[in-house]
Formats: structure tokens, sequence, C-alpha cells
């Protein structure tokens, strides 16, 4: 079942915050931010560039819930902006990052815990959680494109989560994340940098989620809509308001 924008309400029926299991895609503006409730298990997927993603996970979960796995896809603001707000309003499990350097405040800040209170990871399998991140050692590495260094992430093979990935990586991830999943959190806000025909074909997802707000970037694009509308896709859009589905 999905819900669009009236997730507010539908959130007031639960019982416990953590007992439906369901991802909602925030609408966040011109960003990314997403929950995934499993089993009673939290992850956060990236937090948008301000507090709006905060506010929305204590409408969800309610004051003090905590986060299992916080995973932020690269340390572009429009995704990890608004993590001192998450922060400061949740206790956090595991953090699930790239390790490509960022002179952003977020990435300096996440480095100096990296031996504290909050353990990070990069890529690798853990329960029904896959990431697939570039692989590199304790110091991090340099990328010219930092879109193409997003972590990707999958949930039970059912849930992508894509990042800002463009159609180079998209290629070095085909053996790598499957195929025919329910729900797809489209890369890079469908722009038409990523989500090549024979990306969407393989990824086939029942559920396209856009995220994305008002923007003088075009997205998302019309074609890549398109491809995934043909491959009989439902295409979902953040800026309509936040989206929930049920797992």
């Amino acid at each position: 079942m999905i819900y669009i924008s009236v997730v507010f309400a539908f959130c007031q029926f639960f019982s416990d915050a953590v007992d439906v299991s369901r991802a909602v895609f925030f609408s966040v503006g011109q960003g990314d931010s997403a929950l995934v409730v499993d089993s009673g298990e939290v992850v956060v997927v990236d937090v948008g560039y301000d507090g709006t993603a905060s506010l929305k996970l204590g409408q969800q979960l309610g004051r003090g819930k905590y986060i299992d796995h916080l995973v932020l896809s690269h340390f572009h603001k429009d995704h990890v902006g608004g993590l001192m707000y998450v922060l400061e309003s949740y206790g956090v499990g595991k953090v699930h990052i790239p390790w490509v350097c960022s002179d952003s405040f977020e990435f300096e800040f996440l480095d100096g815990l990296y031996d504290g209170e909050v353990k990070m990871y990069s890529s690798g399998v853990e329960g029904d959680l896959s990431y697939h991140g570039p692989e590199a050692p304790r110091d991090c590495v340099h990328s010219g494109n930092i879109n193409n260094a997003s972590l990707v992430y999958s949930h039970r093979d059912s849930l992508l989560f894509l990042g800002d990935v463009e159609s180079e990586r998209e290629l070095l991830l085909k053996d790598e994340i499957g195929s025919d999943y329910r729900v797809v959190k489209v890369a890079h806000h469908c722009s038409s940098s990523s989500s090549t025909i024979d990306m969407v074909q393989q990824i086939n997802p029942d559920f396209a989620v856009c995220s994305y707000g008002e923007n003088s970037y075009g997205h998302p694009s019309e074609d890549v809509v398109r491809r995934f509308e043909d491959v009989g896709s439902e295409v979902l859009h953040t800026i309509d308001g936040d989206i929930t589905i049920e797992l």
C-alpha cells in the first residue's frame, strides 16, 4: 500500500512507531532522505540539506528513538546537510559512508569520531543490508566525481538506494546489485546523468522514487521517467509530498 503526502495522519495510527514495516521517502526539497523500518530495525538513508529530515523523523518515530543504521551516500550538502540535527536528536548505532575525502564539515566531524562513539563502515553485507561502496583503506581516497563514489544501499533485495551514481558507475554496479526490486530510489534525483536503459531494465522496480524539489537542474529528466514507465514502474515524486510504502 502507498501513502503520499498524508503521511503524518497515517503515523498517528501506529501503536508503536517501529512495529509497522515501511519505507518513507521524505519530501525535503532538492535533496534526499528516507526512513526504512523493518522488523523493528530503523535505517535512515541520507538526511537532506537542513533540519527538515530530523523533524520528519520525529513525526515518524517520536523523539528519543534509536537509529540502528545511518547510511550517508556521499558528502554533498543535499544528502548530509541535516546530519547534526539528526545526531542531536537520535542515538545512532552504525554510520555507513563511502570513505572518500571531502572538505565538508559533516565529513570532518564524522572522521573525528571514527575511533569514538560512532562506528563507520563502507561496503559489505550485514544481515539483510548490503552496501556497495568504493573499496578504500583507512586513509580516505580522492574521487574526481563524488557522485560516482556514492555508497549504494540495498535492503533485503527489495529496496535499492542509488545515491547520486551516474552512468559510468552504473556499469560497475551491474554485477553487484541484482535485479527486479520492489522499490528503487532513483539515482541523482532522476537526472539525465543516470538511469541508463540497461540499468532500468535490470533493476525493473515496481515503484521508482524521484527525490527532488523545485530546481533549475532539469530534475527529473522526462527521458528517465519514461524509461521507468516503459518497464512498468510506477514513478513517484517527493515534490508531491512524503511517500510511504508498506513492506
